[in-house]
């Protein structure tokens, strides 16, 4: 499921596998695919209270957290979420800067706005903003 959701294929079968697994378990790893296909399947809003339910312990699943938050106009909590995957796993930086749904976090008047409410931006700002 997680494969087919990564790469955009058959998104609607992507999400029927990772329901069908997350009704049999609810381990955070099949949230996080579940999470992931329901955001690749358009639907944001699931996306995002899957992710609220679980508290991942994997870098990649606040990464898609990160994801589902920027498409769901958070883009406070979306800067958090990245934050905390990029502390457990700086090495996702390029894939972060690549994804399009994370846009909004780059956009330096957002990061400027939302800097001023005083969230923590030095590691976005160091290791995905090129000056």
């Amino acid at each position: 499921a997680y494969v087919l959701a990564e790469n955009l294929l058959l998104p609607s079968l992507a999400l029927s596998l990772a329901e069908r697994a997350a009704a049999a378990q609810r381990r955070h790893e099949i949230l996080d695919t579940l999470g992931w296909a329901q955001l690749r399947a358009g639907r944001a809003s699931d996306a995002l209270r899957t992710f609220e339910e679980m508290r991942p312990p994997l870098a990649i699943a606040w990464l898609h957290r990160a994801c589902a938050e920027c498409a769901n106009g958070k883009p406070e909590s979306a800067a958090l979420s990245l934050r905390r995957a990029l502390s457990m796993d700086p090495a996702l930086a390029p894939r972060a800067k690549s994804n399009s749904l994370l846009s909004p976090l780059f956009n330096r008047e957002e990061l400027e706005k939302t800097a001023r409410l005083g969230l923590e931006y030095s590691m976005i700002r160091e290791v995905l903003i090129e000056e």
